[in-house]
């Protein structure tokens, strides 16, 4: 079967068309537009009229990608900003109305789910306990079990790179962030022996391009050691830059260079919370995720 399935993310869209054959998951094409559709729902909890037809017009793009493969099922996926907003059953109704997609507002413990599941379907016997972090922008979702089946725990937190970005830019401080942060890592309450720290996502592998100030390339960011050093240098070198500054790195998308500090001070402070020296990255995650539990199984 060739099936597309859809991120509707806070900041990004993003689509990979896979086949199932030999029961695993193929990548076809994978794409990825930053439509910033969760822009100002921390403060207003509506989504923004401009933010919505952003996304469609990328949705519409994914309908005709997936047809021009054949796919046999579109499976979309809203969060954090979706589920944050009082008016997500008009969105919902416009995108299915529009592009023909039906849109699942998936909660955090579904996302972190499916996070877990493709982020940890790369490793070996060798690691017995993994805690997958998945920075997004509106939610952090931390997944803790087996690798390569459900998690065992899940817990979603209203820390993200977006939401960060827009609460600093109205006053909060760095120092407030971190406390608000420790506050809620302190909720994780199940970890019961020693793990392996796995992070998906972009503000986590998006880390080594900018560590080595060079173009962002998925084959050399995947199944690498992030360092709680590499990810301080970087925090550093961004806290001292301007936003045009930013976007001019080899490294970092321009619709991403608003929100790369925020994101990166977040896993900063989760390294040192679970004082870890390291996180391992992975370019697999909830696409491969939701597409090994409602296509494969």
């Amino acid at each position: 079967m060739i099936a597309s399935i859809i991120d509707i993310g806070t900041n990004s869209c993003r689509l990979m068309i896979a086949d199932s054959k030999n029961n695993t998951v193929n990548p076809l094409i994978k794409k990825v537009e930053f439509t910033r559709l969760g822009e100002g729902v921390n403060k207003t909890k509506i989504l923004d009229p401009e933010a919505v037809n952003r996304t469609l017009k990328v949705l519409k793009e994914y309908k005709k990608i997936s047809d021009s493969y054949n796919s046999e099922k579109i499976l979309a996926f809203a969060t954090s900003a979706v589920r944050d907003s009082s008016n997500r059953e008009e969105f919902l109704e416009l995108v299915k109305r529009e592009c023909g997609i039906i849109i699942n507002c998936i909660s955090g413990i579904e996302e972190g789910k499916a996070a877990f599941v493709g982020g940890t379907s790369f490793l070996d016997s060798h690691y017995s306990k993994v805690l997958l972090v998945d920075i997004g922008g509106g939610s952090t979702e931390f997944s803790y079990g087996v690798p390569k089946k459900i998690p065992e725990h899940v817990k979603s937190f209203d820390l993200g790179a977006v939401r960060f970005k827009e609460m600093l830019e109205e006053g909060t401080t760095y120092l407030e962030l971190e406390n608000h942060i420790n506050n809620e890592l302190s909720k994780i309450d199940f970890i019961t022996s020693d793990f392996e720290l796995l992070g998906v996502a972009a503000s986590i592998t998006g880390q080594i391009a900018l560590y080595y100030d060079e173009p962002y390339d998925p084959a050399k960011s995947h199944n690498k050691k992030l360092t709680l050093n590499m990810i301080r240098d970087n925090f550093h070198k961004l806290s001292k830059m301007s936003v045009e500054e930013i976007t001019q790195l080899p490294s970092i998308n321009a619709k991403r260079a608003d929100v790369i500090t925020s994101g990166t001070f977040l896993l900063l402070k989760i390294l040192e919370y679970f004082n870890k020296e390291y996180i391992l990255t992975s370019e697999i995650d909830l696409l491969e995720g939701h597409f090994i539990l409602n296509i494969l199984n």
